[in-house]
């Protein structure tokens, strides 16, 4: 196989991966971010991005869904700032919690595989 056509099925798998991250994105968003809001009611951050993005519809719930995701990912920064309780984050159901986060590292993955492909590529020809 030629090195050209590598990197048309390389490039072609990168950006359905994208593709398709994104759509998990949008249907975790649609079935969690109503679940993940009740687990974090104490949490004054969940509360103002609920009551300022509630009327967007589905890209409401995605625009929501991205904090929460990113709590669990740094929840010091929140924490410190007050914006979350820790005991509630400690309290969410790791299927629960799993659920949230797999799309955005997937989605952060393929992401990062998109912007680095033009400069592997050119090292592969």
């Amino acid at each position: 196989m030629s090195s050209s056509l590598t990197l048309v099925i390389a490039g072609i798998f990168i950006m359905t991966g994208q593709i398709s991250s994104v759509i998990w994105i949008i249907i975790s968003a649609h079935k969690l971010t109503g679940l993940a809001e009740n687990h974090l009611k104490k949490s004054i951050f969940v509360e103002i991005n609920r009551k300022s993005f509630e009327s967007f519809g589905i890209f409401g719930k995605v625009i929501r869904y991205g904090p929460i995701a990113l709590m669990f990912l740094a929840p010091k920064f929140f924490e410190r700032r007050g914006m979350i309780d820790a005991n509630e984050l400690s309290n969410m159901p790791i299927n629960l919690r799993n659920k949230l986060l797999l799309p955005w590292i997937v989605g952060i993955v393929f992401a990062i595989a998109l912007f680095a492909f033009p400069y592997i590529g050119k090292n592969l020809t």
